[in-house]
């Protein structure tokens, strides 16, 4: 199944599962809607708060994650967040390999004329 259909479907399943606001309901506890970042969550979100950016995302144009971040129900991860997380993951092998990449791009800036400044300088402590 295509993701545009997919994500129709699930937004389609959601509008009838989904019970109205000061509707009848047995004494039952029962769980909730999705939260966090499903994609049934993003869905319903954006068919409440961003009907626009929804359209977007039924007809393909969005993810529906992209369509949080341009909503700003999301934010966007920054490219040392992303650096950190993939660090954190990473093998001893890949941090050694990146590390020597690294050493290796440093000596290219040093032949450029270029120093490392303090935002390019990596702090000891986050690669360890």
């Amino acid at each position: 199944m295509s993701k545009v259909l997919e994500i129709e479907a699930l937004d389609m399943l959601d509008r009838v599962t989904v019970g109205k606001q000061g509707a009848h309901v047995d004494n039952v506890n029962m769980r909730g809607g999705p939260n966090g970042n499903a994609r049934q969550y993003a869905l319903r979100k954006l068919r409440k708060d961003a009907p626009e950016l929804h359209a977007k995302v039924l007809v393909g144009e969005l993810s529906p994650h992209r369509a949080m971040v341009q909503a700003g129900f999301r934010r966007q991860a920054t490219p040392l967040q992303l650096l950190e997380r993939a660090w954190s993951k990473a093998t001893p092998a890949e941090r050694s390999a990146f590390m020597a990449t690294r050493d290796a791009f440093a000596g290219y800036e040093a032949l450029e004329g270029r120093s490392a400044t303090a935002e390019t300088k990596p702090h000891e402590d986050t690669l360890r």
